[in-house]
């Protein structure tokens, strides 16, 4: 139930897509637009969008918007041969269409995050192969940035931030000869390079990162079993106290900070014990420290994926949750305000078993652009795509 599994799709989104995923079921995949339903729920919608031609499963695994009618999407395609390629799409004015992303030339490759200054710079992070994979938005196409590598196993970027048009950081993750360690990767306006990053023991990746400016960044994931937090600070990388409440398998998977001494991250824990539900996971940071805050309820079991804030304690959260009984997974919206969460429902596709939100980007405290997936059973899947206005 967690981000640690290397299957292919192998990235965070796909992964946290399937986080509570526990049935399968006999279906045909027909991956055209999804319809929404009728009417919305607690001001959510489910977006119509375009047809993925070749593919037998889909995901979107990140958003980024910089209006209410403007966003830009990537996740992944999976064709009837089993090849994996990137996919993204574009909303504009109020519907979605899909965009021509470059082939990386590697067998089995993904965009998993992305990050828009404005229409015309998006920066899009994911995986090639055995090798991290950084795609540029230039306002008309997308097209494959030269990035550095660790060598190694694995090579794998997760989550992005731009904060301004002359600066972003990638986080991730490489896997040497014996375990996983953070990788982290910057990128000036010219180039990309890699940033060092304080020495860690365990089995160890970074999932988020959200920057206010050149001067701070944050970044999430875990170590081992336990929460793992970074900040920046003048390019400088340092490990901050993270708590891991359950103390057997904890996680956190985003994070979104309104300022350098206001920070949101989510993720989920599990105690020890195997009844134990997986329950959300949110923390805060107040510049100094991390601490446990409140989390949003859920019915039985869930987690959160992804989160953004558009000033301090105005955040809104997604996710996906499991009723108790249920062998199905159904999508989670949260929305927080002056420190307490409200759950906003969110809608489903219907006839589908497995829905999950894994991202999400707020241009007001009042609009937002989610997507994640749907499934028809464990292994194939569609895109979806939610708007709350």
């Amino acid at each position: 139930m967690r981000d640690r599994d290397r299957q292919a799709p192998r990235g965070r989104g796909a992964r946290a897509a399937r986080r509570l995923a526990a049935a399968t079921a006999s279906a045909a995949l027909c991956l055209g637009a999804l319809a929404a339903p009728a009417g919305a729920v607690s001001g959510w919608r489910l977006d119509s969008l375009p047809p993925v031609a070749h593919a037998q499963s889909s995901a979107l695994t990140g958003v980024s918007c910089v209006s209410t009618t403007w966003c830009r999407a990537v996740g992944w395609e999976q064709r009837a041969n089993d090849e994996v390629v990137p996919l993204a799409d574009g909303l504009r004015g109020g519907a979605w269409a899909s965009s021509r992303v470059p082939a990386s030339g590697s067998v089995g490759s993904a965009l998993e995050a992305v990050s828009c200054v404005s229409r015309q710079l998006c920066m899009a992070v994911g995986y090639a192969g055995l090798q991290a994979l950084v795609e540029r938005w230039n306002g008309a196409t997308w097209s494959i940035e030269r990035t550095p590598t660790m060598g190694g196993y694995w090579n794998e970027l997760d989550a992005v931030s731009c904060p301004t048009a002359t600066w972003c950081v990638g986080v991730g993750w490489h896997q040497g000869l014996t375990r996983d360690v953070p990788l982290v990767e910057t990128w000036n306006g010219r180039a990309w390079s890699l940033a060092t990053v304080p020495a860690t023991t365990g089995q160890d990746q970074l999932t988020g990162v959200s920057c206010t400016s050149r001067s701070f960044c944050a970044a999430v994931g875990f170590e081992g079993t336990q929460t793992l937090a970074l900040t920046s600070s003048g390019g400088r990388w340092t490990i901050v106290a993270s708590p891991s409440p359950a103390g057997a398998d904890d996680v956190l998977n985003a994070v979104a900070c309104a300022s350098a001494t206001s920070c949101v991250a989510v993720g989920s824990t599990q105690s020890s014990a195997p009844t134990n539900p997986e329950s959300p996971l949110v923390e805060s940071f107040d510049g100094t420290a991390w601490a446990v805050a409140v989390s949003p309820a859920v019915p039985a079991q869930g987690t959160l994926s992804g989160v953004d804030c558009t000033a301090p304690e105005a955040c809104v959260a997604v996710g996906a949750k499991q009723a108790a009984g249920s062998l199905t997974t159904t999508t989670f919206a949260a929305r927080l305000h002056l420190g307490a969460w409200t759950v906003n429902g969110s809608p489903n596709v219907p006839g589908w078993l497995d829905d999950a939100l894994v991202a999400v980007s707020c241009t007001t405290a009042t609009s937002c652009e989610a997507v994640g997936s749907a499934s028809t059973d464990s292994t194939l899947d569609a895109g979806i795509a939610e708007t709350r206005s």
